[in-house]
């Protein structure tokens, strides 16, 4: 099965009245099992030539004596939605440039009102707009984070009688432009004297390089992290045992099989947490970032994890719970935090008294 998508365009209006001659309209309405056919087509322009996609097989052929005298059309079965209509191709489809990425499509039903579709229809357009945007203001708790402060977290974690618990530093996301190297969430596990844990991955090339330059099995102090972006914390010195040292390169296994990079990287141990430090910044999407460190994850009791999505599609099969972190950075989810210069307030959430709403306040 091939999947087309494509852009509504109007037609030029001479299919109705080419397919009610004759016996055409019955023919493929019988062709595709249905009573009767709506008359007119459904004009969708795809984004390559169909010539390109199709297989050369079509389901049936009405030639030009029978269609409108000059041109034959051709006849393939297709699903819109998963609704069964028919794709039609004139002579011209074939052979005339602008209409080779264009295909027609019929049906037993109007389409354009079975899926709402309306070219130019302002008034219906700006209904179906006020009508999303109500659903999304009715939404809007739902669409509220449930962010946990560090501290809070690592009481629920150590609380927890079997691991790992996954803890989620979404500020420091890479995938959502953050350098991921913040170093708060760390320097409170360190302060709570936090051990078998495993942070995964703080991106620092300088501290990868002098790493490997110590060796492994060797000790070292350096300063981690912190040192792209204050907001996410300053550089941590911290004193710790090289573990690993890898090319960072990974086969992904996972649900997202494909390979990952991290560059030079390495496991430094300090005081019981594995810091996975790497040169490129990197989501732990698949279970090889550890394991190519010589790591298992479900031997620790807490993972950091700096993502915010994608970290599931691996991570969810192993916590025992996951817990998203309320810290400070261009990936958090606290929006007020943000320095904004330009926003036109009062807008939602950030000022909820402005608004008048009160539901935060019970949070």
């Amino acid at each position: 099965m091939i999947e087309i998508k494509g852009k509504v365009s109007i037609g030029a209006g001479n299919a109705s009245g080419n397919f009610q001659k004759g016996n055409v309209e019955n023919r493929i309405a019988s062709f595709l099992g249905v009573p009767e056919i709506t008359s007119g087509t459904l004009n969708v322009i795809i984004e390559m030539e169909y010539s390109s996609l199709d297989d050369g097989k079509y389901d049936d052929c009405i030639d030009a004596k029978e269609y409108n005298g000059r041109e034959w059309i051709k006849i393939k079965r297709c699903k819109l939605n998963g609704f069964k209509c028919v794709i039609i191709r004139p002579y011209d489809h074939f052979h005339v440039d602008k209409f080779k990425t264009r295909i027609e499509i019929m049906s037993s039903e109007r389409l354009r009102d079975k899926f709402n579709i309306a070219d130019g229809d302002e008034e219906l357009a700006q209904r179906k707009v006020d009508e999303l945007s109500q659903l999304c203001w009715d939404l809007r708790m739902d669409f509220l984070a449930r962010v946990v402060p560090m501290d809070r977290a690592l009481d629920i974690a150590l609380a927890e009688r079997e691991g790992p618990v996954v803890l989620t530093d979404q500020a420091d996301n890479p995938g959502g432009g953050p350098p991921q190297d913040g170093t708060i969430a760390l320097r409170a596990m360190l302060d709570r004297g936090v051990t078998n844990a495993c942070v995964a991955v703080m991106r620092d090339p300088e501290a990868v390089a002098m790493a490997i330059e110590a060796g492994v099995g060797n000790t070292v102090t350096m300063k981690i992290g912190g040192k792209t972006e204050p907001w996410v914390g300053d550089p941590l010195e911290v004193t710790g045992t090289v573990r690993t040292i890898s090319d960072g390169t990974i086969k992904a296994k996972g649900p997202m099989p494909y390979e990952l990079n991290m560059g030079k990287s390495v496991v430094l141990n300090v005081k019981g947490i594995d810091v996975i430090l790497t040169e490129v910044a990197t989501q732990a999407t698949d279970l090889g970032v550890y394991h190519s460190m010589g790591l298992d994850p479900t031997d620790y009791k807490i993972l950091l994890v700096k993502s915010c999505v994608h970290y599931r599609v691996v991570h969810d099969a192993i916590a025992k719970k996951t817990i998203e972190l309320d810290l400070p950075g261009w990936h958090g989810t606290r929006l007020a935090a943000f320095p904004w210069k330009k926003l036109k307030r009062p807008v939602w959430p950030i000022d909820v008294e402005a608004l008048g709403i009160s539901e935060l306040r019970k949070e």
